[in-house]
């Protein structure tokens, strides 16, 4: 099994969840909801990622504005530097960023960053664990062929 992040998308079939950067955060956060993600990615020109918008950043907007958060525009409240990789990104590198980072998503994108995919830490912790199953098998029938 390769273990890189173009690989998790291969198995994930997901197409990413993106939003205009000039959507409320309401149209953002139904948005997730109904797709059933913790985080919508804003792209611009060429499907280049300009920002991330997740669940963690909802709740803290409603910590501070209230029922005024529902209303702001996704541009204004988004994370503006995102970090980004490449197919070919190790599964291990994706999880020590995320550690490291305090972030639960990283979007991957090509050589001329366009968006492709996005990896969760959900994804990585499934395909760690279908990792090791696979090894766990192979070592059993080694055993029992042996």
């Amino acid at each position: 099994m390769l273990n890189t992040a173009k690989a998790i998308l291969d198995a994930n079939k997901r197409t990413p969840v993106t939003i205009e950067g000039d959507a409320t955060l309401l149209a953002a956060v139904k948005k997730m909801t109904e797709q059933r993600v913790g985080a919508v990615l804003i792209v611009g020109a060429g499907q280049k990622v300009t920002g991330i918008f997740t669940e963690r950043d909802f709740a803290r907007l409603v910590a501070t504005h209230e029922g005024d958060a529902l209303s702001m525009v996704v541009s204004a409240k988004m994370t503006r530097d995102v970090v980004t990789r490449g197919p070919s990104t190790p599964v291990s590198n994706l999880k020590t960023l995320m550690n490291k980072g305090h972030f639960r998503h990283v979007p991957i994108v090509d050589e001329n960053e366009a968006l492709i995919g996005m990896v969760s830490s959900g994804d990585v912790t499934k395909w760690e664990r279908d990792d090791a199953r696979e090894d766990a098998e192979a070592a059993s029938e080694l055993i029992r062929t042996a």
